[in-house]
């Protein structure tokens, strides 16, 4: 239901004057993102948008420096691009930033695109995740 992208809460807004983000927070975007990695390399669960807007949620309540930070944990420095010889971990984090760049893409506030312009302007994303976010950007503002 496309309704919870572009809601508007004021219970979200609370935490954005704080600079770190919660532990609780934190590891709940981490599950979220992490269960989410999994349902995209098997079957997709009925569970799967509602998790993924649970995520678009919790990533809309931080603030600019907050999502950086949600971010750089899945900084991607894969060594061995060659398919056939990456680690089930690389696999791993490559499909959680997927869909943490796709949630990102559809948080859709004035933080996200402080730290979205962040990530372009210093090349932590690669062309087709910049195409990629402007283009959700443009369509949840």
């Amino acid at each position: 239901d496309l309704e919870y992208v572009f809601e508007q809460n004021d219970q979200q807004n609370k935490d954005k004057d704080g600079q770190e983000i919660t532990s609780t927070k934190k590891e709940t975007i981490q599950r979220l993102s992490q269960e989410l990695s999994v349902d995209m390399r098997g079957a997709i669960s009925p569970e799967s948008p509602q998790k993924f807007m649970q995520l678009v949620r919790e990533l809309r309540s931080l603030n600019e420096k907050q999502l950086l930070t949600v971010f750089e944990d899945y900084h991607q420095n894969v060594p061995n691009q060659d398919p056939e010889k990456t680690t089930e971990e690389e696999t791993v984090k490559k499909q959680t930033r997927k869909v943490i760049i796709d949630a990102l893409s559809l948080v859709g506030t004035k933080e996200c695109l402080g730290a979205v312009k962040k990530l372009v302007d210093a090349e932590k994303v690669s062309d087709d995740e910049c195409e990629q976010l402007l283009s959700g950007i443009a369509l949840s503002i």
